[in-house]
């Protein structure tokens, strides 16, 4: 008899701490793109040419990336050193994750060619973005004078 309350002691001590108001589930957070981090801006006689790596180190999975937003900040040219002054990026193009090998290196880099007016100093910057959709986290900012 004894053992029998015991046992039902013991059962009804684990269904109380059992019971009460549990919370929704929390989905993991995704996993945040990297960064490019060699973002470089080339000039031309007609143009300006951005080119970049695959974001990571090790670089990551191109399957993941379905392209890069490129952002560009346009400024006065005499106004160009000014480092306290606010930047405000503007979204320049989409473009897909198509990989071209470097002909000196043989390494995967992404290419964008912009068009810009002359007479004026560009900073662009560049983000990967998912098959989600998600934008990863902003690249180095480079700049040109054109």
């Amino acid at each position: 008899m004894r053992i029998v309350l015991f046992l039902t002691l013991v059962l009804a001590v684990f269904l109380i701490q059992a019971c009460g108001v549990k919370k929704a589930p929390v989905a993991p957070a995704p996993e945040q793109l990297p960064a490019v981090t060699d973002l470089r801006v080339t000039r031309g006689p007609q143009g300006v040419w951005l080119s970049w790596s695959m974001p990571g180190s090790p670089p990551m999975d191109p399957s993941k990336l379905t392209g890069f937003h490129i952002y560009r900040f346009k400024t006065e040219a005499v106004g160009a050193d000014c480092g306290d002054c606010p930047v405000f990026f503007e979204r320049l193009a989409e473009i897909p994750a198509d990989i071209r090998l470097d002909a000196g290196t043989d390494t995967p880099v992404f290419v964008y060619e912009d068009q810009p007016e002359k007479g004026f100093y560009y900073i662009y910057k560049v983000n990967p973005v998912d098959r989600e959709g998600r934008e990863g986290l902003d690249s180095n900012a480079a700049g040109v004078l054109f």
